[in-house]
């Protein structure tokens, strides 16, 4: 695919995703290539209780710098999704702690139709 900066300018990339879900495990992993970086994630969570609609895990986040003004970064931290009850929508959290100490935390909306 392709990117569309702010300036209008136009840059290639390539996004590969596996992802797996079963009654009690979600796996995922993802491989993100732009201009003067790569992004390599995944993530593994279990379902807290039988019928909840929560689930628990670890996700980890690679940054490879493929240019000499992108800085690499590596982290890993825990994660947790909330299923919003008759809706397509889970709202899920993780927080990263990184290799040069510093936190990052990001929440995500995810819409997966039925």
């Amino acid at each position: 695919g392709v990117r569309v900066c702010a300036d209008g300018s136009i840059k290639p990339v390539a996004n590969l995703r596996a992802y797996s879900s079963g009654s009690w495990t979600d796996l995922y992993s993802e491989v993100f290539i732009r201009p003067g970086q790569a992004i390599a994630s995944a993530f593994v969570t279990v379902r807290l209780g039988q019928n909840s609609g929560v689930r628990a895990g670890v996700e980890s986040e690679f940054v490879i710098a493929l240019a000499p003004n992108v800085k690499g970064r590596a982290g890993i931290g825990p994660r947790i999704s909330v299923k919003v009850p008759r809706t397509p929508l889970t709202v899920a959290t993780v927080c990263y702690f990184n290799v040069d100490d510093k936190a990052i935390v990001r929440t995500y909306l995810l819409y997966k139709p039925r």
